[in-house]
C-alpha cells in the first residue's frame, strides 16, 4: 500500500456491521451483491439476516458467508436484528407494506437504514416512520430511501416526452420486460 492508501485505512474498530431485513430476490440479488463486491473497501460485513421465511434466511446467509466470509446470524423477526447492539445500519428490502413499520423500529433503534421504495402504502403509516426517522437524523443516523432507475436516460427520457404533451393524453401504461 503507498502511504496515502495505508491513511485511508480502515480498521477492524471501524468496520461497518449490516443486517438485511427481508431476504427476498431485492434482499440478496440487490442489497447483498450490490455491497458485497465494495465490502473490502469500504469495511463492511453482512452480520444478521432476517426473514420470516427459513429458506430465504437461509439463502441470505449463505450469500452472507461468500460475500463476506461471515455466518450471519439468521433472524426470523426483525425486531431480534434491532435488538442487536453489534449492528450499525440495516437493508430493508421486505415487502412494500412493512417498508414504514421496518423503518420506523429500525429509527427508533437508532440504526443507520436505507430502505426499499416505495416508502409507504399507507399515509398515516408514512408519518409515523417520519417522525421517528427525523428523530433518528437528529441523534444521528444516516437515512436513504431507494430511488433507483428515476435517473436513468431511458426512464427520464420517456418522462420528458409524457410531458411534452407529444404523446397526447396517456390514458393506460403497460410495462413489459
Amino acid at each position: 500500500l503507498s502511504a496515502a492508501e495505508r491513511a485511508r485505512s480502515i480498521g477492524a474498530n471501524s468496520r461497518i456491521r449490516i443486517a438485511q431485513i427481508g431476504c427476498g430476490s431485492r434482499g440478496i440479488g440487490a442489497h447483498m451483491a450490490g455491497i458485497g463486491k465494495h465490502a473490502q473497501a469500504t469495511n463492511i460485513e453482512v452480520v444478521a439476516v432476517s426473514d420470516p421465511w427459513r429458506i430465504a434466511r437461509e439463502k441470505a446467509q449463505a450469500k452472507a458467508k461468500e460475500a463476506f466470509g461471515s455466518d450471519a446470524k439468521m433472524c426470523v423477526s426483525y425486531r431480534e436484528v434491532l435488538e442487536m447492539k453489534d449492528v450499525d445500519a440495516v437493508m430493508i428490502a421486505s415487502p412494500d407494506h412493512l417498508h414504514t413499520l421496518h423503518l420506523e423500529a429500525a429509527a427508533k433503534a437508532n440504526k443507520h437504514i436505507y430502505v426499499e421504495k416505495p416508502l409507504a402504502t399507507e399515509f398515516d403509516k408514512l408519518v409515523r416512520s417520519y417522525d421517528a426517522a427525523k428523530a433518528a437524523q437528529a441523534r444521528g443516523s444516516i437515512i436513504q430511501v431507494g430511488t433507483q432507475l428515476r435517473s436513468i436516460p431511458g426512464v427520464a427520457g420517456a418522462r420528458e416526452l409524457v410531458k411534452s404533451g407529444l404523446l397526447g393524453k396517456i390514458t393506460r401504461v403497460d410495462e413489459t420486460r
